[in-house]
């Protein structure tokens, strides 16, 4: 099957959101997209993957990658998280907007990142969950 040639548009300057643009104009669907300056291509180190579908050229089984590593005891308590973002305009372990302009996105490692986002994210609301029942508790003794 071929694919659609994937131009980059110079225009978008967030790397996700050209990570969007990029997968959902692979994928088929209608995306504006301007001015073209370049192409995009996706590299990945080991052909240690499986195609999974024939319709979208980066969805992937990724069978030989690193494990996630519990991050319950590297989580950051909610004031220093920011307090963190308003000295660097970033979550911690994320590359800066600099960065990656100097480095690129390495897509991997971004995924890798992002899936451990979501993880502080989940033990942040399970936080916010027990302290809010036990506001409720005190609300109901009083």
């Amino acid at each position: 099957m071929n694919y659609p040639s994937v131009k980059h548009p110079s225009n978008y300057k967030s790397p996700l959101v050209l990570l969007c643009i990029l997968f959902l104009y692979a994928c088929g669907r209608e995306t504006p997209v301007p001015k073209p300056v370049g192409y995009f291509r996706i590299d990945l180190p080991t052909p240690k993957y499986q195609h999974k579908s024939p319709d979208c050229p980066f969805e992937f089984d990724i069978s030989e990658y690193s494990r996630l590593e519990l991050i319950v005891d590297t989580a950051h308590p909610l004031n220093e998280l920011g307090d963190f973002i308003d000295k660097n305009g970033h979550l911690p372990k994320m590359p800066s907007t600099d960065q990656i302009k100097e480095e690129g996105l390495a897509t991997c490692e971004t995924i890798r990142l992002l899936t451990e986002k979501v993880e502080e994210l989940t033990l942040y609301l399970l936080e916010q969950r027990k302290e809010i029942e036990l506001l409720r508790e005190e609300i109901n003794k009083n």
